[in-house]
């Protein structure tokens, strides 16, 4: 059932991957001119914390936000259904304490490298809610490519041996492996991947053009976010929304 308190296990684990800002500190890059930084991870917290945003569990080794309803008046958060769906330990598995998330993941052998790799998953879906709380004008594969870029940040910040090994992993499906490349010039300081590596970007937007999920969309399709009722996401930086330059 899902929780609309922020005050579930589930709900409690997603906030502290999202404010861990040492994990997260490294996350900050734009895509469109719209910025990805812990400080919007960190409102998407807020938001799951004051109950605007559900938090249901999901089928292990995955995860997913929705968007759900265009806020309207007099609408309850339940009623525009924004939500996320998250995986955490099933029985069997060890379990770290503290670990936010904790899910198999196919590249890592210990405890603390699947734990590294499954937090980025909330890190992959809390961009898309960003983009939803702030009514974001973009593409259904932009969207898409900066969140596997967020994900890629993070694997490589928080693991030598996701660093050390990715591309040993490239050419299987996992699109966070392939957003590798442009996350890692983001952390060599690159701000806006999409427009200083506009072949790798254009690339990777490919290779999730033909994954089935995103067949079906035109390059020029939108998310068509809409906000989340009944939360106010904060004053961001440079300017609403937070789109540099304007």
């Amino acid at each position: 059932m899902a929780d609309w308190t922020g005050s579930s296990p589930h709900a409690v684990k997603l906030i502290a991957a999202l404010e861990d800002s040492i994990a997260t500190a490294k996350v900050e890059f734009s895509i469109c001119g719209w910025q990805i930084t812990p400080y919007y991870l960190s409102r998407v917290a807020a938001a799951v914390r004051e109950g605007k945003i559900g938090v249901e569990e999901w089928t292990a080794g995955t995860a997913y936000y929705d968007p759900g309803y265009a806020p309207r008046p007099g609408a309850s958060p339940k009623d525009e259904e924004n939500m996320f769906y998250v995986s955490f330990p099933t029985g069997g598995r060890p379990h770290i304490v503290g670990d936010p998330l904790y899910v198999e993941a196919p590249y890592f052998t210990t405890a603390t490298k699947e734990f590294v790799n499954n937090r980025a998953l909330v890190i992959h879906e809390a961009v898309h809610a960003i983009h939803d709380m702030f009514n974001r004008p973009i593409t259904v594969l932009d969207d898409e490519a900066s969140a596997y870029i967020a994900q890629a940040i993070y694997c490589l910040d928080n693991s030598n041996e996701y660093r050390e090994r990715w591309k040993d992993w490239r050419n299987n499906g996992d699109m966070c492996v392939e957003a590798c490349p442009l996350a890692l010039r983001v952390l060599e300081g690159v701000s806006n991947p999409d427009v200083r590596c506009r072949n790798d970007y254009t690339e990777l937007k490919y290779k999730i053009s033909r994954r089935p999920k995103y067949q079906k969309f035109d390059w020029k399709d939108k998310s068509g976010y809409n906000g989340i009722g009944g939360f106010t996401p904060g004053e961001p930086p440079y300017c609403p929304g937070g789109l540099y330059g304007s």
